[in-house]
């Protein structure tokens, strides 16, 4: 469990990442693999963080003494498997800026900071890299899109944080192949 900070979950595939979530306090991670233990899923801080670990003994005893731990495990499963498909399927079928803009909503939903009416700034400083793992593009399309983002107004970048000026203008985006 995540106690403070921010984490992102990753995986490598043909020495390339993919990273499959970021999250942030309270959230629980590695209960994916509940049925084994797997060497290709890592966690890299964003943030200075802390970390509870619960065995898995303790997590399933924890699961049969308490019905509202089943149902709380079942609605984040449930959600991560909701956004991984539209990530698949953005991924298949969107051009990078589309996907991106996408991102960026998500991120102004999970830990954007409202600056003023209408205008999100994003916290956690995020590389092109970084971004680029989440959508599946290479960050050099990332950076091609982030330049299509800021000539239509939608987002500004200031050392590395991302600032959502037009969040009407960025939705319109993630509707575009």
């Amino acid at each position: 469990m995540l106690l403070s900070g921010r984490i992102r979950l990753y995986g490598m595939a043909w020495n390339q990442e993919h990273t499959f979530e970021v999250i942030g306090s309270g959230s629980v991670f590695g209960i994916a693999s509940l049925a084994e233990r797997t060497q290709d899923e890592y966690a890299q801080t964003l943030e200075p963080s802390r970390v509870r670990l619960l065995s898995l003994n303790a997590f399933w005893q924890l699961v049969r003494e308490n019905p509202e731990v089943n149902v709380r495990v079942m609605k984040l499963l449930g959600e991560r498997l909701r956004r991984n498909r539209g990530r698949t399927i953005d991924i298949a079928l969107k051009e990078v800026h589309a996907r991106l803009a996408g991102l960026i909503l998500d991120l102004v939903e999970g830990e954007g900071i409202i600056v003023r009416e209408g205008y999100y700034a994003i916290p956690t400083l995020y590389t092109h890299e970084q971004l680029s793992t989440i959508i599946g593009a290479k960050r050099v399309a990332v950076t091609r899109a982030f330049g299509v983002l800021q000539a239509a107004g939608c987002v500004l970048l200031s050392r590395r944080q991302i600032h959502v000026i037009n969040l009407a203008a960025l939705k319109r985006f993630t509707i575009a192949r």
